[in-house]
């Protein structure tokens, strides 16, 4: 690979041309072609610039996946599509849920001053955090009365499922940890891990503030929808226990 370079060296612009030796996205060897009369000690660095161009490389290929999935029309991993497909057909009682939540976690990472690639990390994680759930008997997801305690061991296994999805493909695998905490809780008493307080991930924190309101706020086969004040409320109630 070629580039073109423009490096500031004693307060001149100096031209030149660096040719890259790239293997498995390291940088393996820099050689440098310059202006004459230039002294060696001037072009010191080089080193460094290829050590960036190593991080960028990196930080590109991380940001191509996020891109991929970020716009509506990326072309999806077949496998994806047809577990998302699966999804939404399934879990038809909450019908616009992750829409919902994809713009509720955005609107709270930018109250939180969070970059923009956090933002759209949030979105992407609202959108899949259930993606586990195509793994789970219909006979508990659609359950009308109350689950019994080895249905609900059953229910939590779809963290772990989601997990493992999310790890089969390139396109997730970079928040598969986040799908298997989104069930954690503030006082340690949720799954699958029982992980408190702050070694619960951010990004699984906000999740679950905006899936508790989101689910407060909408209606229910057996109760109405909360109001935006009542759904507040609530929250601020249960801070620090549950979420």
């Amino acid at each position: 690979m070629q580039y073109q370079i423009q490096q500031v060296l004693k307060g001149q612009g100096v031209n030149f041309q660096a040719t890259i030796t790239i293997k498995n996205k390291e940088v393996l060897q820099l050689q440098v072609t310059y202006i004459p009369n230039v002294l060696e000690e001037n072009v010191i660095g080089f080193y460094a610039i290829a050590q960036d161009i190593t991080r960028l490389f990196k930080e590109a290929d991380d940001n191509m996946y996020r891109q991929k999935l970020h716009h509506i029309n990326s072309n999806r991993s077949e496998i994806v599509q047809t577990l998302m497909k699966m999804l939404e057909m399934r879990d038809f009682i909450t019908e616009g849920h992750a829409d919902r939540l994809q713009d509720i976690v955005e609107l709270m990472a930018k109250h939180l001053n969070l970059p923009e690639y956090s933002q759209s990390d949030l979105r992407l994680l609202a959108q899949f955090h259930d993606i586990g759930k195509v793994g789970i008997s219909d006979n508990i997801l659609f359950k009308p009365g109350p689950l019994t305690e080895k249905e609900y061991k059953e229910m939590q296994r779809h963290s772990e499922i989601g997990q493992r999805i999310a790890l089969a493909s390139s396109e997730l695998a970079s928040m598969a940890d986040w799908i298997l905490k989104h069930h954690e809780w503030w006082n340690g008493q949720g799954y699958p891990l029982g992980l408190k307080e702050e070694e619960i991930p951010l990004e699984c924190r906000i999740l679950a503030i905006a899936d508790a309101y989101d689910a407060m706020t909408s209606d229910r086969p057996y109760r109405q929808a909360m109001s935006h004040q009542e759904a507040i409320k609530e929250i601020k109630r249960c801070a620090r226990s549950a979420v």
